[in-house]
């Protein structure tokens, strides 16, 4: 490496998979510093950011497939057999860092698929009991002080006629730790809403105001602090369940994941943050499905979405899944068909691969963590 000036290595490896860097950190101790700097580490993800991933999930065992031009033709999925089977809930992802949960949603896992590396959270010392699904929770990056960050937000339903007092717990990985704050609640989580998703600084959630109204409420991770996105007029508030949030492109999302008479779908892309006059919407046809996911923008602009249906086999009800791409006019470009070995898996969530670590900083060099889920071949 001496041979080469320092930034060209840089811009070569910033280009690599991080599996692969993985490897290149035992060539030499000149490599190994270089790859775990954490300057080269962000380089990476922003060179690798629009190069998505997608987890999949099945017969109790996490795969994962890079999403590429050649994901209709030859799809490889790698099984993540080092984690263990208690882990069934994808919850949110964030600079390809992946938080995961058991069925119950009582304990917490914080994972990159790519480095293989993953640490199990401890609970709060703040922590109450609660009833299934009563926690909404939300994985960030704070850029002021550099760390990524976990909310864990306790959730009531019904309108709230006036304020009240509540907790919420953050995670800091730099710190390792659980931190409390108070704040002021004003609004309550909308019916079938659990995972956040992260757009700005905040992560974003879908809740109902004052008034009844539906708001995306929004929570600070540099200032701690709430704020609201006033989705768009067009939303039928009276069925404020049949909506979700994505991100798209780094955008903000809200879509119509259930089925309509017409198989009319509305996805709403929010294409300058905050500014309520960019909501930008694509409609797309598709009868007979019954939800739709966005998963990621590919890169010639295209949407790449999710179908499923229910399909009736022997007299049981299955859901089937089907791939497509549609453009921003809402046409679909092409349809995508799974290998039939795969198709029994389905797909949870995307990520980007990256080098960032799961593990407070003082950790980061845990060859113990790497020998315990495995080699890299």
């Amino acid at each position: 490496m001496m041979d080469f000036p320092q930034e060209l290595v840089v811009d070569i490896l910033s280009t690599l998979l991080a599996k692969s860097l993985c490897r290149f950190k035992c060539i030499s101790k000149s490599f190994g510093t270089l790859i775990s700097d954490s300057q080269f580490i962000k380089t990476h993800l922003t060179r690798r950011k629009e190069h998505n991933a997608i987890l999949f999930y099945g017969s109790q065992i996490f795969f994962s497939t890079e999403f590429d031009e050649s994901f209709d033709k030859k799809v490889t999925l790698k099984k993540l057999d080092f984690l263990s089977s208690m882990w069934e809930i994808v919850l949110d992802s964030c600079n390809g860092l992946v938080l995961l949960a058991d069925k119950l949603y009582k304990s917490l896992i914080l994972l990159n698929p790519s480095t293989r590396l993953c640490k199990e959270l401890p609970s709060p010392s703040f922590q109450r009991k609660f009833s299934y699904g009563a926690v909404i929770y939300g994985l960030g990056y704070d850029s002021s002080t550099d760390d990524h960050k976990i909310v864990k937000i306790y959730r009531e339903y019904g309108i709230i006629s006036t304020p009240r007092t509540k907790k919420i717990g953050v995670y800091s990985i730099k710190s390792g730790a659980w931190s409390e704050t108070t704040y002021v609640q004003s609004f309550n989580t909308v019916n079938g809403a659990f995972r956040c998703v992260f757009v700005n600084g905040s992560v974003h959630w879908l809740a109902k105001g004052g008034n009844g109204s539906l708001v995306i409420a929004a929570f600070d991770l540099a200032v701690e602090k709430f704020n609201y996105v006033q989705p768009p007029t067009a939303l039928d508030y009276r069925n404020d369940t049949d909506y979700k949030l994505a991100v798209i492109g780094g955008c903000l999302c809200v879509f119509d994941h259930l089925s309509s008479i017409c198989g009319q779908r509305d996805v709403w892309v929010m294409k300058e943050y905050g500014i309520f006059e960019s909501w930008a919407k694509i409609s797309t046809f598709h009868p007979n499905t019954f939800l739709i996911r966005p998963m990621c923008l590919l890169s010639d602009g295209n949407l790449l979405m999710l179908l499923m249906k229910r399909i009736y086999k022997y007299s049981k009800k299955i859901m089937g899944c089907k791939w497509v791409v549609i453009n921003n006019k809402g046409e679909t470009v092409r349809e995508i068909v799974l290998n039939a070995n795969y198709r029994k898996f389905r797909p949870k969530f995307t990520y980007v691969e990256s080098l960032v670590s799961p593990l407070p900083r003082e950790h980061n060099h845990l060859t113990e963590f790497e020998h315990q889920f495995g080699s890299f071949s």
